[in-house]
């Protein structure tokens, strides 16, 4: 489902385990094609630095960040929107070269190589919902009474989509304004 908060929830595994990795990686797999440029990019000088990062081929930054991670483990290498076949069967090209450290792949197919364990996600409960809104804007937003009630309605607004809260937080504690005033908006510009 699209916008439950899966490259979120990734990311904030990273951060939050980062000390027990030598490496965080972050490659969009959309495509094979953006899979490959991607992990060519690994080799570059913002993120691995290799020797081989002034080659022409990309097959050869490719091999050289894939040898890079089997010789340094305990890695974590996130795949981004492996969303549909193509993008698995891009993803599983490299599957078995993959050693050494944790992928974390973030899509939504269901599809994907024998090995793989998997993890659904799907939108918060309204409980959480109205927790996350309330801790996300809390020192930011006007506060009134009815602020739960407020969370709870724009919860069922968003679909209680981890996305969709997340934006509506951002805005509610970037302009300062509180969850009726954000519905007005809400209301009166979705359909526009």
């Amino acid at each position: 489902l699209g916008g439950v908060g899966k490259t979120r929830l990734a990311i904030e595994y990273a951060l939050r385990y980062e000390k027990d990795y030598s490496a965080l990686l972050l490659v969009n797999a959309e495509t094979p094609d953006s899979l490959s440029s991607d992990l060519a990019k690994l080799a570059g000088p913002a993120i691995l630095d290799l020797p081989e990062q002034a080659a022409h081929e990309d097959a050869v930054k490719i091999n050289a960040a894939l040898k890079w991670l089997a010789n340094h483990p305990c890695w974590l290498l996130i795949l981004d929107n492996v969303d549909d076949p193509p993008a698995v069967a891009g993803f599983a090209t490299y599957f078995a070269r993959l050693e050494g450290g944790h992928v974390l792949i973030a899509g939504r197919t269901p599809n994907l190589p024998a090995g793989v364990r998997k993890f659904e996600l799907g939108a918060l409960t309204e409980d959480a919902a109205i927790a996350f809104l309330l801790e996300r804007t809390q020192d930011s937003r006007l506060a009134f009474d009815d602020d739960a009630a407020k969370a709870l309605e724009l919860a069922r607004e968003v679909g209680c989509l981890a996305l969709g809260l997340e934006q509506a937080g951002a805005y509610i504690a970037n302009e300062r304004i509180g969850f009726g005033a954000y519905l007005a908006i809400w209301r009166e510009t979705r359909n526009t």
